[in-house]
């Protein structure tokens, strides 16, 4: 057997760094140094040593008030980073609703609403800030147009205003349905702008959650001005299956008169989809002559196939009589 090789090593007096017993405010550069240059030191052990330095909520705050010209830049500052514990510090030196910002000045709330950080906004306004500071830039509508759901939520059962505006946002900015559903369940009431808007956008979710919180009526079989702004709305940009909704949200069918006019809109543009859609509403003698006739002239044969393949009317009877054959 071979003579043992263990050779005893005497351990270091100290596992403490020299450098934490440098002043404070040297260690404080360094650590401002070391944030900005991530491999400022190659040691990993040391990095995870000043980075729990300097992760304290009171000493990061004390830094930013010394860094910032003002206490609200400090807090818009830590507001986008995200550190509830470092605001509630630093809010108790600043107005938490001072307009802060370089090109749009708005207050901290309404920074923490664009960012999406639910945490943020609770925070804030745990602390006070005004949730229907602005004009048309509350938090709401901020949130609303960036498509933060839980944001929105948050903030209108706080008792956020100007929900319509939020809506608005939802629809016409980010889209987002469930922005959308939480704003018209809070009762915000979309009008006929809005519905117009979402069927021109052609989000077919978003024109449901719009219909199912308005009462579109027939007066005469003649849709009201929204519902029929709307429809000729969405058959003009061939949007077939918001024609479907908007046709099946009305108590009964438009009259024949406003189905050809429709129709023969949407052959004038080929679209196809959308002519089969009225037809499945429409009285097809009644409407579709003018559109068959439009459709002859220009030479829009499939357009003519949509109605043939109906099989109810005779389509090379009424041309022939039409003398477009």
């Amino acid at each position: 057997m071979l003579p043992s090789t263990e050779v005893s090593v005497e351990a270091p007096a100290s596992s403490r760094f020299h450098l934490l017993d440098l002043p404070p405010e040297i260690i404080q550069r360094i650590g401002r140094f070391c944030a900005d240059y991530r491999l400022a030191f190659p040691s990993s052990v040391l990095n995870r040593c000043l980075r729990a330095i300097f992760s304290v909520p009171a000493d990061i705050a004390a830094r930013g008030l010394r860094h910032f010209e003002t206490p609200e830049l400090a807090v818009l500052a830590e507001v986008l980073g995200g550190d509830t514990d470092v605001i509630k510090i630093l809010c108790g030196y600043a107005d938490v609703n001072a307009l802060v910002g370089v090109s749009n000045s708005v207050p901290p709330l309404v920074w923490g609403a664009r960012a999406g950080n639910v945490d943020v906004v609770r925070c804030l306004l745990d602390i006070g800030a005004d949730l229907n500071l602005g004009d048309n830039e509350q938090a709401v509508v901020v949130a609303a147009e960036f498509g933060h759901v839980e944001v929105v939520k948050l903030l209108l059962d706080c008792g956020a205003s100007n929900g319509y505006e939020a809506l608005s946002m939802a629809i016409t900015r980010s889209g987002s349905v469930d922005c959308a559903r939480i704003l018209v369940d809070h009762g915000v009431k979309p009008d006929g702008y809005l519905l117009w808007v979402a069927s021109a956008h052609g989000e077919v979710s978003l024109v449901e959650v719009v219909i199912k919180a308005m009462n579109l009526q027939n007066v005469g079989r003649v849709p009201d001005q929204p519902a029929l702004r709307a429809l000729l709305e969405a058959t003009q940009k061939g949007r077939e299956q918001i024609v479907r909704v908007i046709l099946e949200s009305l108590p009964e069918p438009p009259s024949s008169l406003i189905m050809g006019r429709l129709v023969m809109n949407a052959a004038s543009r080929d679209h196809m989809a959308v002519i089969d859609a009225l037809l499945d509403f429409a009285d097809l003698e009644a409407c579709c002559v003018a559109a068959m006739q439009s459709a002859s002239q220009g030479n829009r044969e499939g357009v003519l196939q949509v109605f043939r393949q109906r099989g109810v009317i005779d389509v090379e009877g009424i041309l022939v009589q039409l003398g477009e054959r």
